[in-house]
């Protein structure tokens, strides 16, 4: 007997489905951007780019003033205005 499980595949909706907020990316690569970390140390860096994971979460690719290159969770990061 085969065993059913769902496939990846199974689990996404048609795009006219998919939420609004895909459409729209909040950190357009240039943006200027701050993430603090745990040590309360504020880390000043520009978007270069940005990705949804399947999940709809988005990633942004910060290469910092430092020069590091980091990928982190969108959410967790504020524009410097």
């Amino acid at each position: 007997m085969r065993e059913l499980r769902p496939q990846a595949s199974t689990l996404f909706l048609p795009s006219i489905f998919q939420p609004t907020i895909w459409a729209m990316n909040a950190f357009p690569a240039g943006t200027r951007v701050f993430y603090w970390l745990p040590t309360g140390e504020t880390i000043y860096g520009t978007v270069k780019s940005s990705s949804f994971l399947e999940d709809g979460t988005q990633i942004l690719t910060i290469r910092e003033d430092s020069g590091r290159v980091v990928n982190l969770p969108a959410v967790g990061i504020n524009k410097v205005l």
